[in-house]
């Protein structure tokens, strides 16, 4: 009987810290996609990986919210020169640079 409830104990402990480990985990971003794509692949915490060069294939919109892109050690390339963060935006990009060459002068 101890024997069963020390495995089941054991088991429920697993399962919590494997959740647990996921809820925290970054989301990874790849390829090319639009700017509500993009922040869609935010973590709880607001933060973005990136996991290969990425291109946001249009505006990068951000309104009232905070993020954190990790850039990975990769790039994030630019298309429009729109881009706007509104009201309190707070927008922080590490770890990788950022390729504004596909924006076009008007």
């Amino acid at each position: 009987m101890k024997k069963r409830l020390l495995i089941s104990i054991t088991s429920m402990i697993m399962v919590f810290m494997m959740s647990t480990m996921m809820v925290f985990a970054d989301s990874t971003v790849e390829g090319n996609m639009t700017s509500a794509e993009f922040l869609a692949n935010s973590n709880e915490q607001g933060i973005i990986t990136l996991s290969q060069d990425t291109t946001i294939v249009d505006a990068l919109k951000v309104d009232a919210q905070n993020y954190i892109i990790d850039l990975n050690g990769h790039t994030l390339k630019f298309t429009k020169d729109t881009n706007t963060f509104t009201n309190n935006a707070n927008v922080t990009f590490r770890n990788g640079s950022i390729n504004l060459d596909g924006i076009k002068e008007g």
